[in-house]
């Protein structure tokens, strides 16, 4: 007996093997029509081969179809999201601990910045890069004036101790003649050189915070406004020096007491306030806000002096201190800088 294969050949259909596949259904066959691995081929409506019942081929963990641009083991990648409720290519959105929104200098939002007025840190570097900007943006308008003012002032700081020097050589010469009034002469030269400075420092302050005022406006203020302040606005600089001189005469520390106290009544006065309104809200702001007013009035001394010591910083301090002290003013209020107007 000729021994036979039990199993037959592969396929036969006389005698099929429990393993084997029907003639012309083989899965794996390359080119036909049910090969799932074979190249450019897929089962039908794009399902992944090897899940659920036999010949369904259902994906059990799908949803047994697959959708254009789809991923065969999961769910569509979400399109890229720019940012809950922003516009493609803008950043969004950030607010601080307390609910409120946090803007950078620029307008924009910044993660987790305080409210103004709430934090030293915040308030201080916010005015100071407003104070910059500013500046850059209506240099023309602040470095004019402060060109024009600064030459006044030193002029007429240098001017007596000039005529004196003379005076005091002359007495040394061979055919001087001496005159018992030189000195005194010399010494009013000196008084009124003195009280011309102080005069034009007054006009130049007030034309700075007047300028000041008008960019925290969003406005962009004329060579005109910077060189002057109005009328108001000389006065509250005129009440502030008799009350820090007073202060100054019994001692010191009561000098810059007052000085602190008064710092923010000029902004306020460039804000349209009464004279005596704004000082007693200088008042109230110091009071409420001791830290960064001391801090800040430290800082407009050291910046002194260091710029009388520069001849730079004897025409840019004013301006820049002006600008400064208002920012300051405007975030200790409660309110957000906004950008300086720009040209163009």
């Amino acid at each position: 007996m000729t021994d036979q294969n039990p199993y037959g050949p592969p396929g036969s259909p006389s005698d099929p093997s429990p393993w084997g596949s029907p003639a012309g259904n083989d899965p794996y066959a390359a080119g036909q029509a049910g090969d799932p691995y074979a190249s450019g081929q897929q089962s039908a409506a794009g399902q992944q081969p090897g899940w659920g019942p036999a010949g369904q081929g259902a994906d059990p963990y799908g949803s047994g179809t697959q959708n254009a641009g789809q991923q065969p083991w999961g769910q569509p990648d979400p399109a890229p999201q720019a940012g809950w409720g922003t516009a493609p290519g803008q950043s969004a959105p950030t607010w601080s601990a307390d609910g409120a929104p946090a803007w950078s200098a620029q307008g924009a939002p910044m993660p987790g910045a305080p409210r103004p007025g709430t934090d030293l840190g915040a308030d201080l570097g916010a005015s100071f890069r407003w104070m910059w900007s500013a500046f850059v943006a209506n240099i023309g308008a602040f470095l004019i004036p402060a060109v024009v003012y600064g030459l006044i002032t030193l002029g007429l700081a240098l001017g007596p101790i000039l005529l004196e020097a003379i005076v005091m050589a002359a007495m040394y010469s061979d055919d001087y003649y001496y005159s018992p009034t030189a000195p005194l002469w010399t010494g009013a030269v000196r008084l009124l050189g003195s009280i011309l400075s102080a005069v034009a420092s007054l006009l130049w302050s007030t034309g700075a915070y007047r300028a000041a005022g008008i960019a925290r406006a969003g406005r962009r203020p004329s060579l005109a406004e910077s060189f002057i302040g109005s009328g108001p606005l000389i006065l509250a600089s005129l009440l502030v020096s008799v009350i820090v001189a007073v202060g100054g005469i019994f001692c010191l520390i009561p000098g810059l007491v007052l000085a602190v106290l008064s710092i923010y009544t000029l902004p306020a006065v460039a804000e349209g306030r009464g004279v005596t309104e704004a000082l007693s809200e200088s008042f109230r702001m110091v009071r409420d806000h001791v830290g960064v007013s001391i801090l800040a009035m430290l800082i407009f001394l050291a910046a002194g002096v260091v710029g009388g010591t520069l001849v730079v910083g004897v025409f840019v301090l004013v301006p820049l201190g002006a600008l400064f002290v208002t920012a300051l003013h405007h975030r200790l209020s409660g309110r957000e800088l906004t950008q300086p107007a720009r040209i163009g």
